[in-house]
């Protein structure tokens, strides 16, 4: 079992609010500037909204479904488990760092990812269009984030049936 280390958490705490920082002021205003005059307000408006709208899905369903149990469907996503960071104490560790660190440092990606999408359709989209588009992207990633922090699960899974079935995948060594 992990230990508790201040060092990490304290580094991640730090990463946590320069990637924040990046999405609200930062990307807001770089895209901001590269709009016509207008638009400004627009394009903050649409960083703002993406970052309530990508926290609040990350605490309701975000964060269970990329890091949660799914059970019998957790090669794919996993389940509701940690909704609304249930079961998530001040004592709950994710390695060596508090599980609530885990949690905020992981909802900044969350937050930025669809933030980033903005300078493509910047001043040529509704904003209710952003809010739907962003949240099914959110969704949509959070899959694939499952599916990332479990891939050395399934590929030692993969690797245990071809040794079952006798075959080595090719060169490489190892093998006894």
């Amino acid at each position: 079992m992990d230990a508790l280390n201040s060092g990490d958490t304290a580094w991640i705490l730090t990463s946590t609010a320069l990637v924040l920082l990046m999405t609200m002021p930062g990307l807001a205003l770089f895209y901001g500037g590269l709009v016509r005059s207008r638009n400004v307000v627009s394009v903050l408006m649409h960083c703002f909204a993406i970052c309530a709208l990508a926290s609040i899905l990350w605490l309701v369903c975000g964060y269970s479904l990329a890091f949660g149990d799914g059970g019998a469907n957790n090669f794919i996503i996993g389940g509701l488990d940690k909704a609304f960071l249930s079961g998530v104490t001040a004592d709950t560790l994710s390695g060596t760092i508090p599980e609530s660190v885990f949690f905020a440092f992981q909802m900044t990606f969350a937050v930025i990812t669809p933030a980033l999408i903005v300078g493509a359709y910047v001043e040529r989209i509704r904003f209710s269009s952003v809010m739907i588009f962003s949240g099914l992207w959110l969704l949509l990633a959070v899959s694939y984030t499952h599916l990332r922090a479990h891939e050395t699960e399934a590929d030692g899974v993969c690797r245990l049936v071809v040794e079952k079935k006798g075959g080595g995948g090719g060169g490489g060594g190892g093998g006894g």
